[in-house]
């Protein structure tokens, strides 16, 4: 094995779960390695708990640290995250519109995540799949500058609502399994 295989061997995984269930909306689950995608699926039209069930089946195959998923937590994704943690998974609940870690340039998570996977397609720091729908969410992902200079992606919503779009769950979920959320450790206070 060249010295290239044995470090991507080294490499942690990390994952992105985008939730959906309604209408055309998928679920999707993107799992990668440094900057290879090395996984994804997608299955529609499940309840709330069978959904969970399939995720903790992928984090169980592939041996994921739940610290290392990041799972949409909006909407119905806050019942699969619920439901997790009811089973003891700690992921990292992502709300989209939440705040930035970088506010100066940033409306909020969302815009964020995708700035952040524009920078890796422009470094070459990334490596998807040869997936039409993927690459058609990609370009379909629509942004604006707001008043206070801000970047903002346009909402899910107004791309369907306005652009006659379909939810790009495909998208959101390779967004989430590139971002790297800050993770809050509790620490103790002595009164």
């Amino acid at each position: 094995m060249g010295e290239k295989n044995l470090n991507q061997e080294k490499e942690q995984l990390y994952c992105g779960v985008d939730i959906g269930r309604e209408g055309d909306d998928s679920s999707v689950v993107t799992i990668r390695q440094g900057g290879k995608v090395i996984y994804t699926d997608s299955w529609a039209k499940t309840d709330l708990m069978e959904t969970s069930g399939i995720i903790l089946q992928k984090i169980e195959r592939f041996n994921l640290d739940p610290k290392n998923v990041n799972l949409d937590s909006v909407g119905i994704g806050s019942g699969v995250y619920d439901r997790l943690r009811e089973q003891k998974v700690y992921v990292n609940g992502i709300i989209a519109g939440g705040e930035p870690q970088d506010k100066e340039h940033y409306v909020n998570i969302r815009a964020e995540m995708y700035d952040n996977l524009r920078k890796r397609f422009e470094a070459g720091t990334i490596s998807i799949p040869d997936d039409q729908d993927l690459i058609a969410q990609l370009s379909s992902i629509r942004f604006k500058i707001a008043s206070d200079k801000k970047l903002q992606i346009i909402s899910k919503e107004d791309m369907k609502r306005v652009y006659h779009l379909k939810s790009p769950d495909k998208a959101d979920s390779l967004a989430l399994a590139f971002y790297e959320p800050r993770i809050n450790s509790p620490s103790i206070r002595w009164l």
